[in-house]
């Protein structure tokens, strides 16, 4: 794969390998298409790849390659956040025009509740796993329509349980594990990248409020400044890609865990904390 290759030209090892890795798939096709109705490549997080990889160049090429050895059965999706195509043309700018941008929006509540309940009632154990209201609104809130991370606090929930019932006991332990171990770095670099002072103020105020949808209005109060002095820094931050604007005046974490993280400042980062506290609100610098 081109992510393990550091040459200097790299169009050009690009080239090589999707030829070579067309040939494999052309042979893997016709072994397999009586069988099959096609193939399917799922290239996941595409937007951490680096640049200096030369993922875009190979897809570009491939894809090429495919065309003209007619294997139309064979596709890839590449799975990332906003921004990934933009992250890609770094690399390849034409390899926006071989790929169709699908956005999928968050879940709602029901989507999210059925996501839980499925993957609970298929689960492999000798009796049913259940799990209480109290605890599926929980994730269904704290997740945000997101599966991943859905996923990530019923699983160390799951892992935490011993009597077959997900109760507020397994998901508090569960949230301590993400964000004190399991995200703990990620999680804390993201608080550091949205800055200090007001930043930071702004995040925090944001963790403590009691929906994942926050008014600029408490955020302002939080802050102890008037909403008409915070639209440059939730700019900023929007632009970070540390928060998002669900609608006028209101923003949400685009990490979900990053208000569970937030909440448990005092533990995880106390030196953090007890600056936060004794800081004065600053003007923007």
């Amino acid at each position: 794969m081109p992510g393990l290759v550091t040459l200097e030209h790299q169009s050009e090892v690009a080239t090589d390998i999707g030829r070579e890795f067309v040939r494999t798939v052309s042979n893997l096709w016709s072994a397999i298409k009586d069988e099959c109705d096609g193939i399917i490549f799922i290239i996941d997080e595409i937007d951490t790849i680096a640049e200096s990889s030369g993922i875009a160049s190979f897809l570009k090429v491939t894809t090429e390659e495919l065309v003209d050895a007619g294997l139309n059965q064979v596709v890839f999706y590449l799975v990332g956040v906003d921004g990934a195509m933009e992250h890609l043309m770094q690399d390849h700018p034409s390899v926006a025009r071989v790929f169709e941008n699908v956005e999928l929006r968050p879940m709602n509540r029901s989507e999210s509740r059925e996501v839980v309940h499925r993957t609970l009632n298929s689960a492999p154990t000798s009796r049913p796993v259940r799990i209480s209201d109290e605890s599926l609104e929980w994730v269904v809130d704290t997740a945000s329509g997101f599966p991943s991370f859905i996923h990530t606090l019923c699983f160390e929930a799951f892992e935490y349980d011993s009597d077959s019932y997900l109760d507020k006991d397994d998901f508090d332990r569960a949230a301590d594990e993400v964000v004190s171990r399991i995200k703990r770095a990620e999680l804390g670099q993201l608080l550091r990248a949205a800055g200090a002072g007001d930043y930071r103020r702004i995040l925090i105020a944001m963790a403590e409020y009691e929906s994942t949808l926050v008014p600029l209005a408490y955020i302002g109060n939080q802050v102890g400044r008037p909403t008409n002095e915070l639209s440059s820094y939730m700019n900023s931050l929007v632009k970070r890609g540390i928060i998002a604007r669900e609608d006028r005046a209101i923003y949400r974490f685009v990490d979900p865990l990053l208000r569970l993280y937030g909440q448990k400042l005092d533990v995880l980062e106390p030196t953090l904390s007890s600056l936060f506290d004794d800081e004065e609100p600053s003007a923007q610098s």
